[in-house]
């Protein structure tokens, strides 16, 4: 991004090396650094090092973010991100491909965003970077060739479309922001797949990420609403009595109150004339996620199947996706397709009257803290959890089982949760953390 050619730049300009003492710093030694020293610095130049074998540590001025998503939402979510995080502030969103890269620089055209990967050409990389800092568009989409040397102190955000493949890139790609004395935001957009990566990152590089739901339609109006309400007050006088006997006709053709009237005026403008519905847990679209609380604690989340499957069809039970237990071990969260919301509610009811009143579920608004990462139920070889879930194949000798398991491990932990559709039996026996089917 024209950084080492500065450095030569600045290094060339001395006339004579042998007349000047040169002090180079930098936080790591990749390769192109030692190049370089090998290049302009005497055979005898001295390296202190003032890390040693420290690791390194990502950023305590940055929020570290963890945010589910399937991958056919994430360029949605990527884009509701930017919306809600940034503040009207620079962004840059780290991809892993130039092809990645370019889709993503195009999607968010409305926002000016541009592409910086490794097939641009050296001049035009800088008239990007130039333009970046100078605020002259707000979304830097770049691989990795951003993530050293790439000093900007005003970055608000910095996102992450997929988890990194090591913790070293993850630290320097949050590390763009919450510079030179600033706070920043840092998230990552992680799979159900990336259990294994994700805590490795937490336990070498220091952070506790916060695990936060995906933007919901009401948060995205919010932010709309404030910047279309500062473009309404920045309207001149003069054009007001040139729409004023609109105004007057909107009011009396539709026997609306002039708020009401302003509020869908502003709605428009703000391009939300629907509030879509997206899941809290897994963030998908025409998805609710609902809260089951129990005054005793389970162990599985095949109790909230057999809760429920005596008063819901089977098809209506094998709807139930993404059972994940909350931490303390008295609740889950799970998603159901909204409109069959209330059935799911009223079964809920039905199932609390007859034995079960120690049980309530409601919709819920946020998520609590959770003992896992959320799952869906139609993978090959069962559910798995992030972190680890099994890699095996079908349940034990019971059949397929929608929640089989079993197998190897990806990172630990076992398989599904039980040998049939109901995660208890199979020869194999057992629960959904034994690993065995």
């Amino acid at each position: 991004m024209g950084f080492v050619d500065d450095v030569e730049t600045i290094l060339q300009s001395v006339d004579d090396q042998s007349k000047v003492q040169t002090l180079l710093f930098s936080a790591t030694v990749p390769e192109w650094v030692n190049k370089i020293s090998k290049r302009f610095f005497r055979e005898d130049k001295r390296i202190v090092d003032l890390v040693g074998g420290e690791r390194q540590k990502a950023s305590t001025s940055v929020r570290h973010l963890l945010m589910p998503c399937h991958t056919k939402q994430r360029f949605q979510l990527v884009a509701d991100v930017i919306a809600t995080y940034s503040l009207g502030g620079k962004v840059i969103l780290f991809v892993d491909t130039k092809s990645a890269a370019s889709e993503y620089a195009q999607g968010l055209a409305h926002l000016g965003a541009r592409a910086l990967h490794g097939d641009v050409v050296q001049q035009q990389r800088e008239v990007v970077l130039r333009a970046f800092k100078n605020g002259e568009f707000q979304v830097l989409v770049a691989t990795d060739v951003a993530a050293r040397g790439l000093d900007i102190s005003d970055v608000q955000l910095v996102l992450q479309a997929q988890v990194p493949r090591t913790v070293e890139t993850y630290i320097h790609r949050s590390g763009r922001t919450g510079r030179a004395g600033n706070t920043g935001v840092s998230v990552l957009v992680a799979d159900r797949w990336s259990g294994r990566i994700v805590a490795n990152i937490e336990h070498t590089a220091g952070v506790k990420f916060e695990r936060v739901s995906p933007p919901q339609p009401a948060d995205l109006v919010r932010v709309a609403s404030a910047a279309v309400t500062a473009k309404v007050k920045a309207v001149g006088d003069s054009v007001v009595p040139l729409f004023e006997e609109s105004a007057k006709d909107l009011i009396q053709s539709t026997g609306l109150s002039p708020v009401a009237a302003l509020a869908k005026a502003l709605a428009c403008l703000a391009g939300h004339t629907e509030l879509k519905v997206r899941s809290l847990l897994l963030s998908q679209n025409d998805q609710v996620t609902l809260l089951l609380r129990c005054s005793s604690p389970f162990y599985s989340p095949s109790y909230v199947l057999r809760f429920f499957e005596q008063h819901l069809t089977p098809d209506q039970t094998r709807a139930i996706n993404g059972i994940t237990l909350t931490a303390d071990g008295c609740g889950a969260v799970f998603d159901v397709p909204v409109k069959d919301k209330d059935l799911y509610l009223k079964a809920a009811v039905a199932a609390a009257s007859s034995g079960h009143s120690n049980i309530q579920v409601e919709e819920a608004k946020s998520l609590p803290e959770l003992k896992q990462a959320p799952m869906t139920g139609n993978s090959p070889g069962g559910p798995r959890r992030w972190g680890g879930g099994g890699g095996g194949g079908g349940g034990g000798s019971g059949g397929r089982g929608r929640f089989g398991g079993g197998g190897s491990s990806r990172g630990g932990g076992g398989g599904g949760y039980g040998g049939n559709r109901r995660g208890g039996g199979g020869s194999g026996g057992g629960g959904w953390r034994s690993g065995r089917g």
